[in-house]
């Protein structure tokens, strides 16, 4: 049986994983799913989600997978 979904506002994660899970509850898909076009381990998903910071070409390629890239945008001046 599948792990159940943590919803998004209950993680403590960074601000842009949290987003990327919000993505992902947006598509619908189940873990084992965007495994599959992905590449990453299902595993690697849930432990973004309690305890492991992903790496920035992995997070990349999550992103990708959900049709998103990661991009670089000056801040705006406070």
């Amino acid at each position: 049986m599948a792990r159940p979904r943590s919803n998004p506002e209950d993680l403590r994660v960074s601000p842009l994983v949290r987003q990327f899970f919000h993505l992902c509850e947006e598509t619908g898909e189940n873990w084992e799913q965007l495994a599959n076009r992905s590449g990453i381990s299902r595993e690697t998903y849930i432990r973004w989600q309690y305890n492991s910071i992903p790496k920035l070409d992995t997070f990349e390629a999550a992103l990708n997978t959900l049709g998103y890239e990661l991009t670089i945008k000056k801040r705006l001046s406070r």
